[in-house]
């Protein structure tokens, strides 16, 4: 796996019903780019991956 980058987005939803947070990280790496579930005891892992983002698709993002 790679080194996360230093300024990947990331947007999530409030934690679900027994606590789990799902969040949708964009970064330019097909291993890191998806939906990510975090558990409330730490576990992270990919849920989904998701089609890497380009640098033109990052900065026409909302912020």
């Amino acid at each position: 796996m790679s080194a996360a980058p230093a300024h990947a987005p990331a947007f999530g939803r409030g934690p679900s019903h027994d606590g789990t947070l799902h969040v949708h990280y964009l970064t330019a790496t097909a291993d890191l780019t998806g939906i990510w579930r975090i558990t409330p005891g730490g576990w992270v892992t990919r849920f989904a991956a998701t089609r890497p983002s380009s640098g033109a698709q990052r900065r026409s993002s909302p912020p």
